[in-house]
């Protein structure tokens, strides 16, 4: 295992992905407004939320078998289970349209789009993680581009054609969606997905199904933490207060989309490999090492110069940004080195229960977080402290816990 050439051509492909959004969110929030970016951003709370149980997360099962029978029929399984859960969700929201959300009724409007929307995302999440197995990354790379820079296009030309609305907002999301699956996508994927449908299938799925029953709860709480700051922020405090954090919330995990999660896509087949070979320890630390040396002193010069940044790029509707911006960096830089590495370490090693139960801490304590910050001062400044403390403990001790599993693993000890 090496950080070799392909890798750098894959994190400078996804570059273009984070530049895209890194230009146009300023552009697409100051011509929106905060009202509007704030109803899209609960929206896509929701939406994220909603997609984590789409799949039942036997995607991140394709990079474990050696067999390509065993990962195909994995890939069938989640779109099985895509197209029901899809179908479930379409008839829960016929219901649900009836219903009094009071200050979220707003949300109906995008009801009638949301299964399509999950369902497109879902397809994404699986077979980028299907490409990933194959190591196609130009593939997943060009995808990335597509999306985030059709979506951007279509935010700016809709606005100037049809006027400020979260509803284009979202509409825009499910298209640029729909343009990234085409490069997913191809014949190939089709003949693996009829041939032999159902032959193996119960057996993978018993096999695999810890990925449904512990890591899929446990992928909906983590999602549901990081959610919980906008969808309590919107219960708590005002709309334009939501949009503020959500601004930043997007800002703040561009980099670790972008260079985290790609040594994440990029090695997960080899540290799948090097776990089950027992030689792993040694270039898993070599690799976090790595990442604090090269990030530390850029992130010292961009946590000096926020305040001039937001104001240099937002105008005067977004004036706190700076300020909750300062208070949430160290937890996106302690995210952006412990979350997406120790996160494949503890599904590989089919720890799902420990995962379940880290979740679980992470949720309820970021919850009270927020709450605490509510009750006690009634400040958004102080639940968004109380918020980053937390996070900041549990990425230390998601580290912590990958390593144990590493060490334990080569030493032939189980992990308890």
């Amino acid at each position: 295992m090496k950080i070799n050439k392909g890798l750098f051509n894959y994190i400078g492909l996804n570059s273009i992905s984070l530049i895209i959004p890194i230009i146009t969110t300023p552009i697409i929030a100051n011509l929106y407004g905060s009202e509007v970016y704030g109803k899209y951003s609960v929206s896509l709370a929701l939406l994220s939320l909603l997609s984590i149980l789409s799949t039942g997360k036997f995607e991140n099962a394709l990079s474990i078998p050696k067999s390509n029978r065993e990962a195909s029929n994995i890939l069938k399984i989640g779109l099985i289970y895509l197209a029901l859960f899809s179908l479930f969700l379409s008839i829960t929201l016929v219901f649900l349209s009836f219903v009094n959300l009071h200050k979220y009724n707003y949300l109906k409007s995008v009801f009638i789009l949301l299964p399509f929307m999950i369902f497109i995302n879902g397809c994404n999440n699986i077979f980028q993680f299907f490409r990933n197995r194959k190591r196609d990354f130009n593939k997943i790379s060009f995808s990335n581009i597509t999306n985030t820079f059709s979506q951007a296009f279509l935010n700016i030309s809709f606005y100037y054609s049809f006027g400020s609305s979260f509803i284009l907002l979202i509409l825009n999301s499910f298209l640029s969606s729909s343009l990234k699956l085409t490069f997913l996508f191809s014949k190939k994927e089709v003949s693996i997905i009829t041939t032999n449908f159902i032959q193996g299938i119960r057996e993978t799925f018993i096999k695999y199904k810890d990925f449904i029953f512990k890591l899929t709860p446990s992928s909906f709480l983590n999602t549901l933490s990081s959610s919980s700051l906008l969808l309590l922020f919107s219960y708590f405090y005002d709309i334009k207060t939501t949009a503020t954090i959500a601004i930043i919330m997007r800002i703040g995990s561009l980099p670790t989309n972008l260079i985290t999660k790609s040594l994440g896509d990029y090695f997960r087949q080899d540290i799948s490999d090097g776990f089950q070979e027992k030689k792993l320890i040694e270039f898993y630390k070599k690799l976090i090492r790595k990442i604090f040396v090269f990030t530390l002193l850029p992130f010292i010069l961009l946590y000096i110069n926020i305040d001039l940044l937001s104001s240099l790029v937002f105008n005067n509707e977004w004036n706190n940004l700076g300020v909750f911006l300062k208070i949430l960096a160290f937890s996106f830089y302690f995210k952006f080195l412990f979350s997406a590495l120790p996160s494949i370490i503890i599904q590989i090693s089919k720890k799902l229960k420990i995962d379940m139960y880290w979740q679980i801490s992470l949720m309820i304590t970021s919850s009270l977080s927020i709450y605490l910050g509510y009750k006690i001062f009634n400040d958004p400044k102080f639940s968004v402290f109380f918020y980053s403390v937390t996070y900041i403990s549990h990425y230390l001790i998601s580290y912590l816990i990958s390593i144990k599993i590493i060490k334990q693993n080569e030493n032939n000890i189980s992990f308890n």
